[in-house]
């Protein structure tokens, strides 16, 4: 009886592995930290590469705003290899609208009621998934809007 007494003082006071336990959980920690803002920065890249995407699709639309299909080929063409857009089969959204008559269907066939200004709005989205549990904060979707407007 009086070894295992023995025994468990000897073990009390040892400290031996403690600084194996403390870097397993100071590790664990500090590799959860940066998996966190890995996934911060990859979807802050992507959101810059999309946004860039559409700001070049409305270049394209600056001088040619009643052709939406150019325009998302312009915003397609423009995007990194091998990405794809989640809105409407794969492509941005282009809409136009001009002062009275609102939005209109047809870029290349304005109402007769259109005033001025013109303007050609393109949207795209992305789905984004994080790497890691701690990017589920972040959000599932990209989006990215550019409006060009004429006088």
């Amino acid at each position: 009886m009086g070894s295992i007494v023995k025994l468990v003082r000897d073990l009390h006071f040892d400290q031996s592995g403690v600084s194996a336990i403390e870097f397993a959980i100071i590790g664990s920690c500090t590799i959860a930290l940066i998996s966190g803002a890995y996934d911060l920065g990859n979807a802050a890249q992507q959101q810059i590469a999309l946004q860039e995407a559409v700001r070049t699709g409305g270049q394209y639309a600056v001088h040619f705003p009643t052709n939406p299909s150019a325009i998302q080929s312009a915003v397609k063409s423009a995007l990194p290899t091998g990405w794809n857009l989640s809105t409407s089969n794969g492509n941005p959204v282009v809409t136009c609208s001009c002062g009275v008559a609102g939005a209109y269907d047809d870029c290349a066939n304005p109402p007769s009621t259109c005033t001025s200004p013109m303007l050609v709005t393109i949207t795209a989205q992305m789905a984004y998934t994080a790497l890691t549990p701690i990017g589920a904060v972040l959000p599932s979707n990209l989006t990215a809007t550019y409006v060009t407007r004429f006088q």
